[in-house]
């Protein structure tokens, strides 16, 4: 049996993101720490093509995710984005419509806590800079890489890949990839997913394969 992981009355959480042009080839950095700011755990993730004001909602939402498995009293947010900040705490209206929804997620999320705090600092204060350089080695590790290499430290769900040949596409290579960046490039029309269950099948269109190629992914 494994055991609960140990809840805490509050937990601190330093999220940050970034992308490489805007937008770009984005990743997020978490630094989960303990109510003495002692380091919990730290996350970083590929995210895709993505715009820096996405990646820092996306960077947070995750934050949020983890920080819900440690506690589910008081979470204060750090983040390096004034305007995210702002936007969480009504303080300005969040206008376009992809950062409305995250923002809802977000909010949504932080309804399972006790108390929720925003707070913003200059981006390399204290576990910030950890956040920051989580984003960027996440970065600079996907350059060239393989989807499976790029993914392997963030994969969210395992799916099998057929072998289906099929006219006009090329079959996705690696074994496993991640759930999350899987349906974005559903989303955006690069990956076909044929079938259900054990028998799904992924494949890289055309324009996928050019988009992917773009973003540093060997496909």
């Amino acid at each position: 049996m494994t055991a609960k992981t140990p809840k805490h009355a509050m937990v601190r959480i330093y999220t940050d993101g970034g992308a490489r042009g805007n937008p770009g080839p984005a990743a997020i950095g978490v630094v989960v720490c303990d109510q003495d700011d002692v380091i919990i755990k730290p996350f970083s993730e590929y995210i895709g093509r993505a715009t820096n004001n996405e990646a820092e909602y996306r960077a947070l939402v995750r934050g949020l995710e983890i920080a819900a498995k440690y506690t589910d009293g008081e979470v204060i947010c750090t983040l390096d984005s004034e305007l995210v900040v702002r936007q969480m705490t009504g303080e300005y209206r969040v206008r376009e419509p992809r950062m409305q929804r995250l923002a809802l997620e977000a909010n949504k999320i932080a309804g399972r806590f006790g108390k929720v705090k925003f707070v913003s600092l200059p981006r390399m204060t204290g576990h910030l800079a950890l956040a920051d350089r989580l984003v960027n080695e996440t970065l600079d590790g996907a350059r060239g890489a393989s989807i499976d290499e790029m993914l392997r430290a963030s994969i969210t769900k395992e799916v099998e890949i057929g072998s289906m040949p099929d006219a006009g596409v090329e079959q996705v290579d690696p074994s496993a990839i991640s759930l999350m960046f899987l349906e974005h490039c559903i989303r955006q029309g690069w990956i076909v997913k044929k079938g259900s269950g054990r028998g799904t099948k992924y494949h890289v269109t055309e324009t996928g394969r050019k988009e992917l190629r773009k973003l540093g992914i060997a496909v």
